[in-house]
């Protein structure tokens, strides 16, 4: 199971999207943007595309180690036995990635006004970006992408309990 709840969510129903004319309520996932699969960085089509749809595109330089991915500016907060050998010459073990300004959630908690939902026709919104992800392979893990950029920032934030 992605989550789950012990007690009662007649909180979260009594509290989320009362407040706000949002259609989704979601919880954070701190100060972390979204990142886009690494060959948009290599595909012009791709940036202009998101691009012309308002998105503002930074790069993010992310060196791997077993499984586990460190900002470069934290390197020298992190020991040095939890890299890969030969990780500073070598630069496979480098990966840039294209980064939004949007920031991303955690879909495992939800709230949808459905009404909202339909008046803001996020259906299709998520169908497009489906459709442009077919075309530029845009994102690679999941269902969540296409909501986050469909909704482009604009739902309500819920506490990290939930």
């Amino acid at each position: 199971a992605d989550v789950v709840i012990d007690g009662d969510i007649v909180e979260l129903y009594d509290s989320a999207l009362r407040a706000s004319d949002m259609a989704v309520a979601a919880v954070p996932r701190g100060a972390q943007r979204l990142r886009l699969a690494p060959s948009v960085s290599r595909n012009r089509a791709a940036i202009d595309e998101l691009r012309r749809r308002g998105l503002e595109l930074q790069q993010s330089t992310r060196l791997f180690r077993q499984n586990k991915n460190i900002s470069i500016d934290n390197i020298k907060t992190v020991s040095s036995k939890h890299f890969l050998r030969r990780t500073t010459s070598s630069k496979k073990n480098f990966h840039k990635r294209l980064i939004t300004p949007l920031q991303d959630f955690n879909a495992g908690v939800l709230v949808i006004h459905l009404e909202r939902w339909r008046q803001m026709e996020l259906t299709s919104h998520i169908l497009e970006w489906m459709r442009l992800n077919t075309k530029y392979e845009l994102y690679t893990r999941g269902s969540n992408p296409p909501l986050v950029l469909a909704l482009a920032d604009r739902f309500e934030r819920l506490d990290g309990r939930w």
